[in-house]
């Protein structure tokens, strides 16, 4: 019986480590606030089958805490490390020194995103089977989709659970922001933050809702967790929108890692995979750098082969590091071979052009 309790204990202790040691933050308020955590707390929720934290007068009596339900006849105890990293980051939301997120509407939804966030990369910071679900095997039965969200893929939620999550800014399964359901959707269009943390994070490249070709190189966990982190503690208000989060997270970026850095253009580009600015941070062709395969590299020897999955009709030409054009634009076909064998030691630049865009890649012949 005391099983989850120690559970929530333990995953307490992550959270509080992960705050100090990555983001330098004592406690929720940064100041060693005392942590209160409440198992079995269903009376309380009003249900065994959730878990919620509280920093708010409710009327005479102030609750400042975590309370966990037992999970019922449905659910296993919810006392999940995400589960705690998750509750724990909406104290975090709640004292940012900005006056926190409203819970409701886009606020709201910001409020969710950035505790299913954090509760993930507490998981990834404590190394223990890590993953982009919240709540993984929470469920008794076996069901499809066993777990509360997926930051990967939002568009899947058990379907007796929770309306599906769009991964689009207003694009399929957005939620009504006005609605008295879900306080306006917070705990449904937090998906779109969440998966712009997953692709900032891991990288993806597809076609979103509206019809954007998108392409994300991954920056790691490790540097998205640092620009959320800022963001939230220094760029939102509480009434604070998705255009306020993407104009929040660029700053962050550009004062941790510099303007026009690299962390920096996947910021813009992870928010234009989701709906939101108007284009991708750089022409740089992220689908031509998938698609092209360019080997070996370094060469020794007198020949570089080009491997080509690109679908546009493309060409390849060759630089030296004064700009000297060294090769003509030679057409390429899906498995092309480039003679090399007169060309000095030293760095070369391929530059390869469709019309797609341009993609130019480094060469050394040794």
């Amino acid at each position: 019986n005391s099983k989850p309790a120690v559970e929530v204990h333990w995953g307490m202790i992550q959270t509080y480590d992960y705050y100090k040691n990555i983001h330098n933050r004592l406690s929720f308020d940064d100041n060693n606030h005392s942590i209160h955590n409440y198992y079995d707390a269903g009376n309380f929720l009003g249900t065994d089958e959730n878990a919620g934290a509280f920093d708010e007068m409710l009327g005479n009596n102030l609750y400042n805490g975590m309370f966990y339900g037992n999970g019922g006849n449905t659910m296993h105890p919810i006392v999940a490390l995400d589960v705690a990293g998750h509750e724990f980051t909406h104290m975090v939301v709640n004292r940012n020194g900005n006056g926190g997120l409203d819970y409701q509407g886009e606020s709201g939804a910001l409020n969710e995103s950035f505790a299913d966030i954090f509760g993930t990369a507490i998981e990834f910071y404590v190394n223990d089977n890590p993953n982009w679900t919240i709540g993984e095997g929470i469920f008794r039965s076996n069901i499809n989709y066993n777990y509360f969200r997926s930051m990967s893929d939002p568009n899947t939620t058990p379907s007796f659970f929770a309306p599906n999550q769009p991964d689009t800014y207003q694009g399929n399964h957005w939620a009504s922001t006005t609605s008295s359901f879900d306080n306006g959707g917070v705990h449904i269009n937090s998906g779109v933050g969440n998966y712009w943390f997953y692709l900032l994070s891991v990288g993806g490249m597809g076609v979103n809702d509206l019809g954007n070709n998108y392409y994300v190189n991954p920056i790691t966990i490790q540097k998205a967790e640092k620009i959320a982190y800022k963001a939230l503690t220094t760029g939102l208000t509480p009434t604070a929108t998705y255009l306020d989060a993407y104009n929040a997270t660029i700053a962050a970026a550009i004062t941790l890692y510099g303007a026009n850095s690299n962390e920096w253009e996947q910021v813009v580009n992870a928010w234009y995979a989701v709906g939101i600015g108007d284009a991708p941070a750089s022409t740089k062709n992220y689908e031509m750098q998938l698609k092209l395969k360019v080997y070996p590299n370094p060469t020794t020897g007198d020949e570089v082969t080009i491997e080509s999955e690109l679908d546009a009709v493309t060409t390849v030409e060759m630089f030296d590091l004064t700009g000297k054009k060294v090769l003509a634009p030679t057409l390429l076909q899906n498995r092309t071979t480039l003679n090399v064998a007169t060309y000095k030691t030293g760095m070369y630049i391929l530059k390869f052009k469709s019309n797609q865009g341009e993609y130019s890649h480094k060469l050394m012949i040794k």
